[in-house]
């Protein structure tokens, strides 16, 4: 699942998601991207290649006008879920078992995060970079 908003982070006026090639990011912090509640997200994602992973649930400059509550990410093929850049909250997520990084925020995520459960991530249960190009 790929999520793109119109919200700030530290990688330019815009960018381009690493799969897809979609463009986000902008100014907008309360950007709303709606309401995401109560979504189970199974054996999702892959490591393509060193540069290009697909998450169970990517988020690229997601605004804090988004409500994204009461999510999971099971069996993901790379991170659980990842926020890049943005302003959203996550509350009551979960990752389990995840192939690389449980939770992961990068490129000046400036949101927050409150009850989170992450289990049997093979890499980090949290990765957190100002800038994922250059941490």
């Amino acid at each position: 699942m790929v999520i793109c908003g119109k919200a700030p982070t530290n990688v330019g006026a815009t960018a381009t998601s690493e799969v897809g090639e979609l463009t986000y990011g902008g100014s907008d912090e309360n950007d709303s991207s709606g309401s995401i509640q109560y979504l189970r997200v199974e054996y999702s994602g892959a490591a393509y290649n060193s540069e290009k992973e697909f998450n169970g649930i990517s988020l690229f400059g997601v605004g804090a006008g988004t409500t994204f509550k009461y999510v999971q990410s099971y069996e993901g093929g790379d991170d659980g879920i990842e926020f890049f850049g943005g302003t959203v909250n996550g509350t009551y997520l979960v990752s389990v078992n995840s192939q690389d990084d449980s939770i992961d925020f990068a490129d000046g995520w400036n949101g927050s995060g409150s009850y989170w459960y992450i289990s049997g991530g093979a890499k980090a249960g949290i990765e957190g970079s100002n800038n994922g190009a250059n941490g």
